[in-house]
């Protein structure tokens, strides 16, 4: 878990990124995130390396150790939210658990997460993890709203839910 995962793509600094795809340096000119706290529902943060990164962490799901201390998807997220809003509050909120793929415990894992971000005012959650099956849909959704109902805005992916502001990832 301690090496470094590189990817590779041919001509990447001739390709299309976030930059110019979504305009981020004329956005950078009114704003950065400066007083913006966002909550990333995710896993392996790799907080013990990245400490500086984050400005909170929590964990809904009692993980073991070396699950909080490697550094992948939850940490590939925050370094991206880093650079496109630099100035933002990060706070990490690992609630995702491949030890137990169990649908009803990720689910609960995501209302607690919801819960701890509503306690703690964050402004923005983003979860960027699979969807849940048909039967849970409607439990997932009402989490979602009790987070809308507290002026947090959602963006998660593979989420439909009308309180759900970007519910789908840029595909071609």
């Amino acid at each position: 878990m301690d090496q470094i995962f590189n990817i590779f793509f041919p001509n990447a600094n001739s390709r299309e990124t976030y930059f110019t795809i979504h305009n981020i340096k004329t956005a950078h000119l009114y704003g950065k995130g400066k007083g913006v706290k966002v909550g990333i529902i995710d896993w392996l943060f790799g907080i013990d390396r990245y400490k500086p990164l984050y400005h909170g962490f929590v964990d809904v799901t009692n993980s073991e150790p070396e699950v909080l201390n490697s550094a992948e998807h939850g940490y590939w997220m925050a370094s991206v939210l880093k650079e496109i809003a630099p100035e933002c509050e990060i706070h990490a909120i690992n609630a995702c658990n491949n030890v137990n793929p169990d649908e009803e415990l990720r689910l609960g894992y995501l209302e607690a997460a919801i819960d701890w971000a509503i306690e703690n005012n964050i402004d923005i959650l983003t979860y960027s993890q699979a969807n849940f099956s048909k039967g849970n849909i409607n439990r997932r959704n009402q989490a979602i709203k009790k987070a809308a109902e507290q002026n947090i805005i959602t963006t998660f992916i593979h989420c439909d839910s009308t309180d759900n502001l970007w519910p789908y990832g840029c595909y071609p």
